[in-house]
Parts: structure tokens; sequence; C-alpha cells
């Protein structure tokens, strides 16, 4: 099986810096752009099947997406992004301005850590992820797939996809304009992500302590 896995493209609470999670938010005019660009990378990819979330800004990026290719989206509720619960809505400012010791306690442990109102990584990727990444590698073992999705979601799908350590996955990266590229056999899974405006193709993944080298170099 090989996947591309999409993040939708920036959303109007990116460019704020909110918190969405479940938050049905749509794209920005950047994001909007981002999907036609994400989409021209990926438009002489031979491709099986598209799969998104049913969030709104997941749809409208894998619409771009699916055009050139003339297939349907396949929606799954599996792969909505996690539910930050009562944090939705919020800049990071003001969370570590008044949330600080809870942030704090989350980045400590992360995979664990359920905000109120919401659900922790550990039971998304129980209940949601690898029940999903299970169903697709039966489906698809010997054709390419898109996986438009969230950051956290595709962070689950490729710890899921390896077997790599809480640790590991929960701090996974994906900015928006970047793509991930999953390519399996019977023994393994290597990972590479291109982003737009780069001809290369990088292996491995990013880290979230990659964020300030990416946001100078990608956007």
């Amino acid at each position: 099986m090989k996947a591309f896995l999409v993040r939708h493209g920036e959303t109007t609470w990116n460019a704020i810096g909110k918190i969405q999670g479940k938050s049905d938010t749509p794209l920005s005019a950047l994001g909007k752009q981002q999907a036609k660009q994400i989409a021209k990378m990926l438009y002489a990819k031979k491709i099986g099947a598209i799969y998104s979330s049913p969030l709104r800004r997941a749809i409208d990026t894998a619409k771009e997406i699916a055009k050139p290719h003339g297939l349907g989206i396949i929606v799954k509720s599996e792969l909505r992004e996690i539910d930050y619960g009562m944090f939705e809505g919020m800049t990071f400012s003001f969370i570590e301005k008044n949330h600080a010791k809870l942030w704090e306690e989350r980045r400590k442990n992360k995979y664990h850590f359920k905000p109120r109102g919401g659900e922790s990584f550990e039971e998304m990727d129980k209940k949601r992820v690898k029940p999903f990444v299970q169903e697709m590698k039966k489906l698809h073992q010997k054709d390419s797939i898109i996986i438009v999705a969230h950051s956290g979601t595709n962070r689950l799908i490729m710890g899921a996809l390896t077997n790599l350590p809480v640790s590991e996955k929960v701090n996974i990266w994906q900015p928006n304009e970047c793509i991930y590229s999953v390519e399996c056999d019977s023994k393994k899974c290597s990972f590479y992500y291109q982003c737009i405006g780069k001809k290369e193709k990088i292996p491995g993944t990013l880290n979230v302590k990659d964020m300030e080298f990416w946001g100078k170099n990608f956007k």
C-alpha cells in the first residue's frame, strides 16, 4: 500500500492561532490556494481511492485534489480531528496565560492527556485511527490512496503504520503545505515528505521542534 497523507489547507482559525479540533472551520483564502497547489502535486499519481475527514476544511481540500482523478470522496468519520474539548476556540497565547499548568500537563503527557469535554490521543488512536489503518491495509494492499485529514489524525496514522513509540508519534508535525507519502511492504513502512514549491522528496518526518524551521522555509 502507498498512501499520501494530506493535511487540509490553512483555515481562518489556523491563521490567527486558534485551536480547532472538531470545530468545523472553513479554509482561508490561503488555504484554498494551498488545496489547489497540493492537487497539482498529486494530479499525475495513479490513485485508487480518496478518503476524507467529515470536517469541511478537509472535504473542501479533498474536492480540489479529486478533480483531476475523476474520483468521488469517501468520507470517514474516523478521520476527524481530535476533540480538544475546553481548549477549542482558544489561542495558544490565551492558554499559556490562563491555563498554563494544565497545558504543561498536556505537554508532558500528550498521548494520555484528556482535556475537559474532549478526548485523548490514546482514545482517538484505539477507537478510530488504528481500526481505520487496518481497514486500509486490507482494502488497498496494492493501491495508492489519498487521505485528507488533520495534523493530529495523520500523526496517529503514521504511528499506527510503523508502531512508533507514543513519545514519537504524538510529536510528528505536518504543515498545511506538506504531503507525507507512506510506502509499505510486508515488512515495514517508509515515510517521505514534500512541500509546496519544493521539488525534493525528503525521507523521514517533521517534528514539532521543527516548527520554527518550516515556518520560515515553507510559508
